[in-house]
């Protein structure tokens, strides 16, 4: 599951590369400004993955009984 969320979060660098660059910021905001999207959307995509994880477990465990 880690290795899908660097993944999408990686595209979505690479994304971010294109679409700064192509508004002509200077080179070094480029590449600041995509791996705080990288970061952000990484880190969003755990929390998420985490919270969606539990409650399948929780749900998971109240059907047993």
């Amino acid at each position: 599951m880690q290795k899908v969320i660097i993944q999408i979060g990686l595209l979505f660098f690479f994304l971010a590369v294109i679409f700064f660059a192509k508004m002509g910021l200077p080179l070094q905001d480029v590449f600041l400004r995509s791996i705080i999207v990288f970061l952000a959307l990484t880190i969003l995509l755990s929390v998420v993955t985490l919270i969606f994880v539990k409650i399948l477990k929780k749900a998971s465990y109240n059907d047993d009984n």
